[in-house]
């Protein structure tokens, strides 16, 4: 394969067999501009290899070993393709085709990305400065915060985060001017089985009483949070225009959702009926502008207790269910009863006890096909 040197295009995706590129080959097959080895297949290739690859214009790949992933970042340098997608370890059940919305993609699975592999004569991860979706799933992290590895500084443009079955990260940033960008820029967050975390945010006390900056979070559209059961609050504390998802479920500790108030490690359930922020009651819920939010779909969250009053109009389909502590559900208790409104699920159990200002807007959810099940 190596003598042909005016091959352009090169697509291994369904070579069950092929496990590694030998060494070699890439290196002389310069006018490349598209190769693609399927992840699903178990195919590997040495990034010390593609490096070589100058007039690639896409790549899909899973790279060999962590040293040759650094080695093909560190060439991006220079310029590289319009699409990439790279990937370092394995996992079952992830389709690139999930992600193909995002032109540069890093994914990183089941591999050691902490700052330790540095002792062992490894170098510790690097990310392309442009990766805009940033996906790690059952890797060993061993810090509290994303913004603690050496790479995530150099790597503020991405807009999706997905991080799944990861333990240590009790917060995936730490406030300070250099995170404000990627901040504003951030689409999505999608946040599993994230068994330590505890907040978005991480702020000093210095910092608790002051708002975020204008911008913050100010692209995202959609928040997924679940299997996460150390976190108490959803806390964003800043205006989100263009959320448009907010899904959470199974998280056992959580009792407000897309809070106003902080998620600060230091406020314990005894201090619940007190907020951080004003000292409010948490019979008093706050109020959020979410103009483009359309789907709110929460389950599973035993010690949910509030839900804010979302000013927008654009919700239109609202799924609620195994709830207990839940009492009022601000965003259907209206009137005039939403308009934009088209699907409702409520528990059976949790529409029984729920508590009603407005029986008219009662009435009309239960007119509705979808009450409950």
């Amino acid at each position: 394969m190596e003598n042909l040197v005016r091959l352009r295009y090169l697509k291994f995706d369904q070579c069950n067999q092929l496990k590694i590129i030998p060494d070699g080959v890439f290196c002389k097959l310069l006018n490349l501009r598209y190769l693609s080895l399927n992840q699903a297949r178990g195919a590997t290739t040495r990034g010390e290899e593609l490096v070589y690859l100058r007039k690639l214009e896409r790549i899909y790949c899973v790279l060999h070993d962590l040293n040759g992933f650094n080695a093909y970042v560190r060439s991006l340098a220079e310029g590289g393709p319009t699409y990439y997608i790279l990937q370092l370890g394995f996992t079952h059940g992830t389709v690139w085709g999930a992600i193909y919305k995002h032109d540069k993609v890093v994914n990183l699975m089941n591999c050691d990305i902490s700052e330790s592999v540095a002792k062992g004569g490894d170098c510790p991860l690097l990310l392309p400065q442009d990766v805009e979706s940033l996906v790690i799933i059952s890797c060993c992290i061993n810090v509290s915060s994303l913004c603690e590895l050496t790479s995530f500084k150099n790597a503020m443009n991405f807009k999706l985060c997905n991080i799944e079955k990861c333990g240590e990260l009790k917060h995936l940033f730490v406030y300070s001017s250099s995170i404000i960008r990627l901040l504003q820029r951030l689409e999505e967050l999608d946040l599993e089985a994230v068994w330590d975390l505890q907040g978005l945010i991480r702020r000093d006390n210095l910092a608790l009483s002051s708002p975020l900056p204008p911008g913050t979070f100010s692209s995202l559209k959609k928040l997924r949070v679940c299997y996460c059961n150390n976190i108490k609050r959803l806390s964003m504390v800043a205006p989100l225009p263009n959320l448009e998802y907010i899904i959470a479920f199974e998280c056992e500790q959580l009792v407000e959702i897309v809070a106003t108030t902080s998620d600060h490690d230091e406020e314990e359930e005894d201090q619940e009926h007190v907020e951080a922020a004003g000292g409010r009651s948490h019979q008093a819920v706050g109020i959020v502008t979410l103009p483009k939010l359309w789907n709110l779909s929460l389950s599973s969250l035993p010690k949910l207790k509030s839900i804010p009053v979302i000013a927008g109009n654009s919700l239109r389909q609202v799924t609620i269910s195994k709830c207990p502590k839940l009492k009022k559900v601000p965003c259907l208790d209206k009137v005039p009863f939403p308009v934009s409104l088209r699907y409702v699920y409520i528990g059976e159990d949790l529409w029984e006890s729920l508590e009603w200002d407005h029986p008219s807007a009662k009435d009309a959810i239960q007119s509705m096909t979808a009450n409950w099940g």
